[in-house]
């Protein structure tokens, strides 16, 4: 019999303005992935990029090409952590680049609902400590999740980190929930930030003002202090819409590049690789823009950074749980 989590968390009731109901979470259907066992010691709670551009301005989460397109991104993003982590990770309907207005409420509550289900039936009395992740969209919806729920301390104490990458997260997102931007590269209970660009541009629209967290991730300073590229442990490119490697060039590709924070403009600037900067898909955010890229491009650093702050908090093997 399934156990009720003991820790109650209050979810924002929201209207939504186009779609109604809720998305259940009882079905295996509605998640990209969810584990048969639980046989490492911490999880991942993982929410995924836009990928749609449906034009009702959601996605479709039934839609087989869409949940392809997030399978895609999960593939490339989740195996960050799947050496030291089992990976939760929820289909959500979240605002497409097709509509004509952006609308991300009903995406943010479905994320909520999912995570209120992980603490209740995948992960109940926290069992096992978590880390959130996710980018761009997934981070935001994230960060509402953080603001709206973590007054809590005893779920936000069960958290190692969050790498909320992709997205602009502030002081004022962390108000009342315990939780503190990252300082170094082995502290917990923190949030991971940083928008990755070349030098001497404007950071994009995934910066929104320059109060944004930013951690380097070869050096793991939040100064203006240069790392240069023999901190650097590989990049791993992938094809985001299959979820495969590319084939440009042995991977992971060490010394890939450097890394200084723009600590006026809050972006994480990045000296690339000639062949990249002429070859991949930047979509619309203009030249410089790396924003697709902010997992592949510091691959192996994020990778073993996720081990150390594992081992920092102080995490004991788990006995693996079956979830059938």
């Amino acid at each position: 019999m399934k156990k009720t989590i003991s820790i109650l968390i209050a979810l924002p009731i929201f209207v939504l303005a186009e779609l109604s109901g809720s998305v259940d979470y009882s079905s295996e259907e509605n998640w990209v992935n969810i584990p048969c066992s639980y046989d490492k010691s911490v999880d991942v709670f993982y929410v995924y990029p836009t990928v749609s551009s449906n034009t009702s301005g959601y996605m479709d989460i039934s839609n087989p090409d869409e949940r392809d397109l997030a399978q895609g991104i999960y593939k490339s993003h989740a195996s960050i952590f799947l050496d030291r982590a089992n990976v939760i990770a929820p289909y959500y309907r979240q605002c497409s680049t097709g509509g004509s207005t952006h609308d991300y409420i009903p995406g943010q509550q479905d994320v909520n609902d999912a995570f209120q289900y992980y603490l209740t039936f995948i992960n109940p009395d926290l069992e096992r400590p978590f880390i959130l992740a996710g980018h761009s969209q997934g981070s935001r919806a994230l960060k509402v999740l953080i603001s709206n729920n973590f007054t809590n301390m005893v779920v936000g104490g069960k958290m190692i980190a969050a790498y909320l990458i992709g997205e602009t997260i502030t002081l004022a997102d962390l108000t009342d929930t315990g939780l503190t931007p990252a300082q170094g590269e082995s502290d917990t209970g923190v949030i991971i930030s940083f928008n990755t660009q070349a030098p001497g541009i404007n950071p994009g629209p995934m910066v929104s003002t320059n109060e944004a967290f930013c951690i380097n991730p070869l050096n793991w300073k939040t100064d203006a202090t240069y790392a240069t590229n023999n901190l650097h442990k590989g990049a791993v490119i992938y094809d985001h819409e299959t979820g495969m490697v590319l084939d440009d060039y042995e991977y992971p590709y060490i010394e890939f590049c450097d890394a200084q924070i723009d600590v006026a403009k809050r972006g994480l600037m990045a000296n690339i690789p000639d062949a990249y900067t002429n070859s991949l898909d930047y979509g619309d955010f203009g030249d410089g823009i790396y924003h697709r890229y902010d997992y592949d491009f510091w691959y192996e650093n994020l990778k073993e950074n996720v081990g150390v702050r594992i081992d920092a908090y102080g995490v004991s093997k788990a006995t693996i749980i079956s979830l059938h």
